[in-house]
């Protein structure tokens, strides 16, 4: 065996070892995380109910070995954080910094939660939509519809589709009705919804012209 042979007999097996020193130690590190975010949910279950948990959206991660409870709300990122067993600390995430909103014992936080985001609600409304603003959205995608399948169904179109040399162009429109039908259908079903809030006289969020 040359000298060139036995480097490489040498050199492959550090660089095996490393390796499967680095996989063990990220299959430990993962571990480690999947404990600390497996402890964080179990005492978070104990007084934010798996209701308030998923109305929230909340999502688990960890950082630096702190657990967070990540959710956001009116555009704004909030994070649960376990500071003590006895004390939960709700803070807002302005890009990498925390601001604190409030801390509280684990029997007052959700309480307390729930009336802080009740004042950003109130700080901060949402929108209200025109509703002739959307009727006039429907005409025209509808227009838009009936426009796209005459020009599909035309007989010029079929001849450029027949003449063109990337046959892709023959599903092209077939993609724009799909994508037209899916918005069609999402305003369908907010106008349908807003239907129903009306008939059975909830609160409306909308703004009539």
């Amino acid at each position: 065996m040359n000298l060139d042979q036995l480097i490489t007999e040498a050199y492959s097996k550090y660089q095996a070892e490393l390796k499967a020193k680095k996989e063990a130690e990220e299959l430990e590190e993962k571990h480690l995380v999947e404990e600390a975010i497996a402890q964080y949910r179990s005492n978070l279950d104990k007084f934010v109910s798996h209701e308030l948990q998923t109305a929230l959206g909340i999502k688990f991660d960890e950082e630096e070995k702190t657990v967070f409870g990540d959710f956001e709300y009116r555009g704004i990122e909030f994070s649960v954080i376990q500071d003590r067993e006895n004390e939960w600390r709700l803070v807002r995430k302005v890009e990498r910094n925390f601001v604190f909103v409030l801390s509280d014992s684990p029997s007052n936080f959700a309480e307390r939660l729930l009336i802080a985001l009740g004042e950003i609600r109130e700080e901060n409304p949402e929108p209200k939509i025109d509703t002739e603003q959307i009727k006039k959205f429907q005409e025209t995608l509808n227009c838009c519809y009936d426009d796209v399948q005459k020009i599909i169904e035309s007989e010029t179109w079929k001849r450029l589709c027949d003449h063109y040399p990337d046959p892709e162009i023959k599903t092209h429109l077939g993609d724009v009705l799909h994508y037209l039908e899916q918005a069609l259908g999402c305003i369908d079903e907010f106008v349908n919804q807003r239907y129903l809030e009306q008939s059975m006289g909830y609160p409306q969020e909308v703004c009539e012209s």
